[in-house]
């Protein structure tokens, strides 16, 4: 219920406060984002019977250790993935959908940034509740209620950007901090310790990436939009696949790839 309120009530606010016109607009880019944080959070998804294996054997050191893995990988995808929608997702959109049917940047960007943060509390989230533990009841059911609150009067001022940000005020008062700071306390792991295996090497990964596409991007300025497109999912891949097998996984885990 929290996750429907927080998620998926961006159209009644937009429907009630904007017009359904705004809707198809908003869809578009909604549901590309949203399908980045998805494919993200696979392989977090999956490994859930694995946690609660380890927990019923006492095995913190194992949990820990998957635990981190599944953060590193999935916010180096949703990291990699999510440049390349930061940097042309206009220009997408243009040759997918046509012209005129861009919501704008700051729409996208606080997006991206709220996924981010979904992929980064929901993985600790997950390991949590592998454990029997579900107790992020009511953080998610305030969040939600903030969001419906926060969101409408957003809206009447800032229109659709008011819409998102509504939702970003919402989880970063609550689930965004929550979630992660509960899960550290329970498998005792140190945010000093969290900050030099996820934190940093996750901003460092931000930057390569955002640089190369925004230095793309302006290279191709003067390309038509499926050229541009197609540069920029090539320098995806040639740069992000390189950066996050050396700044996302540690030794081991290349040697093994």
């Amino acid at each position: 219920l929290g996750g429907i309120l927080i998620l998926q009530t961006d159209n009644i606010v937009i429907a009630s406060i904007l017009g359904p016109r705004a809707i198809p607009n908003y869809q578009a880019v909604a549901k590309i984002v949203t399908i980045l944080m998805t494919l993200s959070m696979m392989l977090v998804m999956t490994s859930m019977p694995v946690f609660s294996q380890a927990y019923a054997r006492s095995d913190i050191p194992a949990m820990i250790q998957l635990l981190q893995r599944n953060l590193r990988f999935s916010l180096g995808v949703m990291i990699v993935l999510g440049s390349f929608v930061a940097c042309f997702i206009d220009r997408f959109l243009a040759v997918w959908l046509g012209p005129n049917h861009f919501v704008g940047f700051p729409v996208v960007w606080i997006l991206l940034i709220v996924m981010l943060l979904e992929v980064h509390h929901q993985a600790m989230g997950a390991a949590t509740m592998a454990t029997g533990r579900i107790v992020f009841l009511a953080p998610a059911l305030i969040a939600g209620v903030i969001n419906i609150i926060v969101s409408i009067l957003l809206a009447r001022r800032l229109g659709i950007v008011g819409v998102v940000l509504g939702t970003m005020i919402a989880q970063v008062t609550t689930n965004n901090w929550y979630v992660p700071w509960y899960a550290m306390r329970q498998f005792k792991i140190g945010f000093l310790q969290h900050l030099h295996l996820i934190l940093f090497p996750a901003g460092t990964l931000v930057s390569c990436m955002l640089g190369t596409g925004f230095a793309v991007r302006f290279l191709t300025s003067g390309l038509p939009n499926i050229v541009s497109v197609g540069l920029g999912i090539l320098s995806t891949i040639i740069v992000g696949v390189p950066c996050f097998t050396i700044i996302m996984i540690n030794s081991r885990e290349r040697s093994v790839l």
